[in-house]
């Protein structure tokens, strides 16, 4: 991350890799739990999309939807290049303490479990619900 006086510090690094969905969701609830969230620190295959959607109105859309993408995808290949490139402002929406910010987060976490159970992989639900205490 690039802060607003020019100072870099990589957040969240995650290694060079190539893991299963199943893997990525239990990375979840490490320590480098937001990196596997957000998807703006991903690239995907546009077919991964074909009948997955953002939500509209919601803040943090993709944690609503990155679980989908993951099943989907089956593997997830990780590298540890630095190759996006985030100015971190002090009035930007991840620094705010909007309630809605926060419900949308529990909410996105209730669907991944709603999610993981429906899906026969109940044993996921652990890692989803430790999001929200994160």
């Amino acid at each position: 991350m690039l802060t607003a006086k020019g100072t870099h510090t990589a957040k969240n690094p995650i290694p060079n890799q190539t893991i299963s969905s199943e893997k990525a969701f239990e990375r979840f609830a490490d320590d480098n739990g937001f990196a596997w969230v957000v998807a703006w620190n991903k690239l995907f295959k546009r077919e991964l999309f074909e009948d997955v959607k953002f939500p509209v109105g919601k803040i943090h859309e993709d944690q609503f939807i990155i679980h989908k993408l993951f099943v989907k995808a089956k593997t997830i290949s990780t590298t540890s290049n630095p190759l996006y490139h985030h100015i971190n402002r002090a009035n930007n929406i991840s620094n705010s303490s909007n309630i809605s910010r926060h419900l949308d987060d529990i909410d996105a976490v209730f669907e991944r479990v709603k999610f993981f159970e429906t899906n026969n992989l109940s044993h996921l639900v652990a890692s989803a619900e430790l999001q929200i205490f994160k």
